[in-house]
């Protein structure tokens, strides 16, 4: 034990009853539509579905008024959201007004075009993920002038037909099986519509609508809302208000579609975080829970409703996630290892507060951190998982620490197991997450983490007992860590002395840091009933044990293994690697092995345990050599796959 730690005890009742563990946690959110087939954005798109259990779902803002430029909009006039009619922007010139989805032609018909969302979709279904159909907001086509606001809607049928044809072109392109695992959505935080909560008519008629078309196409897609946002001080003050109009509707109220009682609903999403900036309790995941609270409590007016899926379709730190570093100093944070801190303990506590405690059906967290866009130059502190050497639009990208929370999280098991312990704190300032999986693997996450951005207080020696273990011969003992020295590209970085313009030689350490890393190598561990482990953990800090029994059971062989030269960050050539991730609790990392061309002999050119996701970079490449590249895949005893099929770089 470090001197002066607290030591807590913690109990993992390895023979009490298991829960299903699922991987609600595992969506993710930016704005808008049109940044998605952009090339910072498809290489961002490679990484967040490079490891095994990776997210699931993707929510984007734009999709009805996307306008195929690309990050133009951003890049050129500086609009944040990359979109000329998002809500709060100055009125654009005129010929701004060429969103392309629909459009209306001289005789008064409306015309679709679906490229621009089989652009954006096309790349994120590619991806092994799913959709959250936000349909968010009204093409310039359908409102009463092209320059109205864009929630205005001049025809509710017209909103109709439109969004009909919209989700039987999904069918026609995805199939019918696939986006019925989809959700759609009406709107994005309607309560920023003052005219909305002032008379909820206007969004409930466009809800009816809505969700009329959508299950008139087929009945057993699934439809929701409101997402609103929390409500605080004055911050959502009108959020609450249409939550209210929005459940008493779909329970109760006239149906502005066909008249009859009620409307449709398949699930409840709202928008909770931990605070936003000029907020006194910053960031809190009290702040969170208490909110998701206040709507757990009005929806004890509705019974029937209580069993819906229940989303949290932006669950983040922080809002404001478009400032940085250079506009609030704090939100360094969103760079160093307290934002996967956040996470893991909020994941733990959605469990706890949000299934056990109130009792709702929770199947979606949403993470709204992949604006990659807003994340301008090396370490920002923006709302993104990754980072640019150097300037936006680089497709040159570093991980962040929380780009890690998630592949630790990935590695849990699909069975949750009992924790207790009896020390003042549990599940609060620190707590376990324990799991299995159907192989045997046993994962267990501990945090040790208090709201507040210091780091230098009450590190805890954690006593992890684990009784009834049971574990067979030849098991191995492994340990992942996040704290302000492991998983942790941010303080490599600090210690080089923050550099704006990485060297090379610098921007390769910062790659062979970037990982998910051990804290200790791994370990034999013999056949017993109990285990007893004392992990020392610092402030804001995380830990994965997972026990992995052995398994004759070889790897499969990486496949589809591609890449392409490009040129980095600071003009050197490099090759960029990418293949299918190995789905496999019992996999440790991949070798990467390389040979010029022409000659017989491969050589690994990766480190050890450092390539943990399924993308490489290769930046020691020599001007106008070819190379070809196999990849391995090694478990946690060291056994290695077949190699994959090779690659030729010219």
């Amino acid at each position: 034990m470090m001197p002066n730690n607290v030591e807590i005890p913690i109990e993992v009742l390895c023979s009490g009853k298991p829960e299903v563990f699922d991987n609600f946690y595992g969506a993710f959110g930016y704005g808008n539509t049109d940044f998605t087939y952009t090339a910072p954005y498809k290489r961002q798109y490679q990484y967040l579905s490079a490891y095994n259990n990776h997210g699931k779902y993707m929510r984007i803002h734009n999709i009805l008024t996307s306008h195929g430029q690309g990050d133009k909009f951003f890049i050129e006039d500086g609009q944040n959201y990359g979109n000329p009619q998002h809500d709060g922007q100055p009125t654009p010139p005129e010929h701004y007004y060429y969103d392309k989805v629909v459009s209306r032609v001289e005789s008064g018909v409306l015309r679709y075009n679906w490229e621009t969302v089989d652009q954006a979709y096309d790349v994120i279904v590619g991806s092994n993920m799913k959709l959250i159909v936000e349909a968010c907001y009204i093409p310039s086509a359908l409102r009463s002038h092209p320059s109205a606001p864009s929630y205005d809607l001049a025809d509710y049928n017209e909103w109709h037909d439109f969004i009909f044809e919209f989700v039987t072109h999904l069918i026609n392109r995805y199939g019918l099986e696939e986006v019925r695992t989809w959700y759609f959505e009406v709107w994005n935080e309607p309560d920023n519509v003052k005219e909305w909560v002032e008379n909820p008519a206007y969004f409930l008629a466009l809800y009816d609508y809505f969700v009329a078309a959508v299950k008139a196409v087929d009945e057993k897609l699934k439809v929701g809302g409101p997402a609103v946002k929390q409500h605080f001080g004055s911050f959502g003050a009108g959020a609450i208000t249409i939550f209210k109009a929005f459940m008493d509707h779909c329970s109760k109220g006239i149906n502005y579609k066909n008249g009859m009682k009620g409307s449709p609903l398949d699930f409840i999403s709202i928008h909770c975080k931990g605070g936003r900036p000029g907020f006194s309790r910053n960031p809190s995941t009290q702040t969170m829970f208490d909110s998701i609270k206040e709507y757990a409590e009005i929806l004890e007016d509705y019974p029937e409703f209580k069993s819906l899926e229940f989303f949290n379709d932006e669950s983040d730190v922080v809002w404001s996630g478009n400032l940085g570093v250079d506009n609030e100093s704090w939100l360094n944070f969103r760079n160093t290892h307290y934002f996967p801190g956040f996470v893991c303990k909020m994941v733990n506590q959605y469990i706890t507060i949000v299934r056990k405690e109130l009792g709702l059906n929770l199947t979606i967290v949403d993470s709204d951190n992949c604006h990659l866009h807003w994340e301008k130059r090396l370490f920002s502190g923006n709302r993104s998982q990754f980072t640019p050497f150097f300037t936006y639009p680089s497709t040159d990208l570093l991980r962040k620490s929380i780009f890690n929370a998630y592949i630790l999280l990935g590695k849990l098991g699909n069975e949750m197991i009992p924790v207790a312990s009896a020390a003042d704190g549990f599940g609060n300032k620190f707590g376990a997450l324990a799991t299995r999986s159907s192989s045997g693997v046993f994962s267990v996450m501990v945090w040790n983490f208090e709201d507040g951005v210091e780091d230098d207080i009450n590190e805890r020696t954690i006593n992890l007992n684990f009784s009834d273990l049971n574990v067979p011969v030849s098991s191995k003992l492994v340990h992942y860590r996040i704290d302000k020295h492991h998983s942790n590209a941010h303080q490599v970085w600090a210690e080089m002395g923050k550099p704006k313009r990485p060297t090379l030689s610098q921007i390769e350490d910062l790659r062979s840091r970037e990982h998910l890393e051990m804290l200790e190598p791994v370990k034999d561990i013999a056949k017993t009933t109990d285990l007893f482990l004392a992990l020392d953990m610092p402030m804001h800090s995380i830990s994965l044990v997972m026990i992995v029994p052995a398994n004759e059971e070889v790897l499969n062989t990486p496949s589809t293994l591609e890449g392409s030269r490009e040129i980095g960050g600071n003009g050197n050539e490099q090759v960029f690697l990418s293949w299918s991730p190995i789905k496999s609790d019992r996999f440790s990392h991949y070798e990467v092995y390389r040979r010029e061309v022409g000659t017989e002999k491969y050589t690994k050119i990766s480190t050890d345990y450092s390539v943990d996701i399924s993308v490489y970079v290769d930046s020691t490449v020599q001007h106008q050599v070819s190379y070809e590249y196999v990849v391995a895949a090694v478990d946690y005893f060291g056994h290695t796959s077949n190699k994959s099929s090779s690659v030729v770089i010219d």
